[in-house]
């Protein structure tokens, strides 16, 4: 495997690459991996990490994949009412404080998620 593929897999894998990480301080490694993500139609993304800065591999904006397009019945669906409520319980679980900022937010398990689905006063 050449390195700029190693560098945007391991970018994909890990999430969040902080810039030091990234070869910020010389600059090459972050050009090497921003040249990586070009040659496969992905562009990084700055991010302001816990650790402090960073960047994300996201696609183009030209190339992203069909979302869900609103009335294309092959892509796009409505998310049933349950789903809605669990997207919810699990945002605000990760999301402690909303003074702050949505991403990156924190880990939560799955069982806290179910239990705040639960029926009320429970």
């Amino acid at each position: 495997m050449n390195e700029d593929a190693y560098l945007l897999a391991r970018a994909r894998a890990v999430r969040i690459v902080p810039l030091a990480a990234a070869g910020a301080a010389d600059g090459l490694g972050l050009s090497v991996l921003r040249r990586a993500a070009d040659g496969v139609q992905r562009r990084l993304v700055d991010v302001e990490a816990v650790d402090g800065p960073a960047v994300m591999v996201r696609w183009a904006p030209d190339v992203e994949p069909v979302s869900g397009v609103v009335g294309d019945p092959l892509t796009h669906r409505e998310a049933a009412p349950s789903q809605l409520l669990t997207l919810g319980a699990a945002v605000r679980l990760c999301w402690l404080d909303p003074e702050l900022a949505l991403y990156p937010g924190g880990a939560v398990a799955e069982e806290d998620v179910l239990a705040a689905c639960g029926p009320a006063g429970r």
